[in-house]
């Protein structure tokens, strides 16, 4: 019993992780020249350190949203009590036989 109760906060750990992992993918392929380019070579010229500025507060604020988002959508979907779930599932399975 104990090891599923660690388990299963662990196991929502790797999820947030994961779900980090997407973000930083997403403002990987999204870099800032792609978004300065948005505004045109010009304006990129004149203006680079207060797009910059901007780019960088705009991941920043996308980022907090979604992890907010995140986890609205773990408690809407109430995913940590379906992960005890899958934690007693596996409980419950014999020993040496193959888990989650």
């Amino acid at each position: 019993r104990i090891l599923r109760e660690m388990a299963a906060p662990v196991r929502y750990e790797r999820m947030q992780e994961a779900f980090r992992k997407l973000l930083d993918k997403t403002f990987d392929e999204f870099t800032f020249d792609e978004f300065a380019d948005e505004f045109g070579q010009d304006f990129k010229g004149a203006h680079r350190g207060y797009l910059h500025d901007l780019y960088s507060q705009f991941v920043q604020t996308t980022r907090s949203n979604s992890e907010l988002e995140f986890a609205e959508i773990v408690f809407q979907n109430d995913l940590r009590e379906k992960l005890s779930g899958l934690e007693r599932l596996i409980e419950r399975q014999p020993e040496g036989s193959c888990g989650v």
